[in-house]
């Protein structure tokens, strides 16, 4: 709370002191100062949003049940009564972010391991 009065990640601090949050906002000005990170074309800076709003609310919603303990096979029963499974590589994709020591470190300060 102290670095983010949202009380969650992401957030970044900018060289002057302003702050972003919001993964679509973050990612969004990350790119701006990267161009070779928007895809091609004249719509190029919207399929990247099209595609950051996706993962921001669409995929980023099925890693919830692995950060919320006790819900989680609540979670995951409900996604599996309405036929949403969460696809095989996407928890192998997790579980190899869990093997590396800066997210357990950003888990354990977070109080989430």
């Amino acid at each position: 709370m102290a670095v983010n009065p949202k009380g969650y990640v992401p957030m970044l601090v900018l060289d002057h002191g302003e702050t972003v949050t919001e993964n679509i906002a973050v990612l969004s000005w990350i790119t701006s100062q990267t161009p070779a990170l928007t895809p091609p074309g004249p719509l190029g800076h919207i399929r990247q949003l099209e595609a950051l709003a996706f993962i921001s609310t669409e995929v980023h919603h099925g890693f919830k049940p692995f950060f919320h303990g006790a819900r989680a096979t609540r979670d995951i029963e409900m996604a599996i009564k309405f036929g949403i499974l969460i696809p095989a590589p996407i928890i192998q994709y997790f579980q190899r972010v869990m093997k590396r020591d800066s997210v357990r470190k950003a888990l354990a300060e977070e109080g989430l391991s």
